[in-house]
C-alpha cells in the first residue's frame, strides 16, 4: 500500500470517528430541541444538505439554481436582440463569474455579501451616470444576478435541509447512520 493511500484510510478512518463521536448519544427529539435553542446544527459531510429536502422545498432549491445557471443563457440572449446590442452577450460571462465567485466564497459570507453589495452600488451608480439601456449598467446588474441568486440558493438549500431534519425524524437517524451529517454543538465552536 503506498504511503498516500496509507494517509488517507488513517484521514478517512478519524473523519468516521470524529463524526461518530459528535452523532453519539444524538437523538432526534435533543436535535430539535437544540437547533430552536440556538446550540446545535449540522454540517453535510457526505453529499449535499439539497439530498436531505424533498417536494415543494427542492423544487424551489431547484428553481433557484436553474435562475442563476441556466436564465442568463435564455434572458441575456432575449436582451441583446431586443436591444439589438450583441457585445450584451458577455452578460451572460459576467454574470457566471459572479456566481463562480459566490461559489467560491461559500464559507466567507462576508465576503459574499461585500461582492454583492459592491456590484449592487456599481449598478445604481452606473444607471444614474449611464442610464438602464448602457452596458456598464447591464454587465453590474449581470453580475449581481448571479451572485445574489447563489447565495440565495445556498441559504435555502441548507435551511431546507435543516427544516426537513427538523420536521422528519427518520430522515435524520437515515443521516445519522449513514453518516452523511454531523451534529454542530454551537457552544464547542469557540473553544
Amino acid at each position: 500500500m503506498s504511503d498516500k493511500s496509507a494517509s488517507h484510510n488513517v484521514f478517512g478512518k478519524m473523519l468516521a470517528d470524529s463524526i461518530a463521536q459528535a452523532n453519539q448519544n444524538v437523538t432526534h427529539a435533543d436535535f430539535v430541541a437544540g437547533v430552536r435553542s440556538g446550540r446545535m446544527g449540522f454540517s453535510c459531510v457526505s453529499g449535499e444538505p439539497s439530498q436531505l429536502t424533498k417536494g415543494a422545498r427542492r423544487i424551489i432549491f431547484s428553481i433557484l439554481v436553474l435562475l442563476y445557471t441556466v436564465a442568463p443563457f435564455i434572458f441575456i440572449p432575449l436582451w441583446a436582440w431586443h436591444e439589438r446590442n450583441p457585445w450584451l452577450l458577455i452578460g451572460i460571462i459576467v454574470s457566471a463569474l459572479g456566481t463562480r465567485a459566490a461559489a467560491r466564497l461559500i464559507y466567507n459570507e462576508q465576503k459574499q455579501y461585500s461582492i454583492a453589495a459592491f456590484l449592487l452600488i456599481a449598478s445604481i451608480a452606473s444607471w444614474i451616470s449611464f442610464g438602464i439601456h448602457s452596458i456598464y449598467t447591464f454587465f453590474a446588474l449581470s453580475g449581481l444576478w448571479g451572485v445574489t441568486l447563489f447565495m440565495i440558493a445556498d441559504k435555502a438549500e441548507t435551511e431546507y435541509a435543516l427544516q426537513s431534519l427538523l420536521e422528519n425524524p427518520e430522515l435524520f437517524e437515515a443521516a445519522i447512520a449513514q453518516n452523511k451529517i454531523m451534529i454542530v454543538r454551537k457552544d464547542d465552536e469557540g473553544k
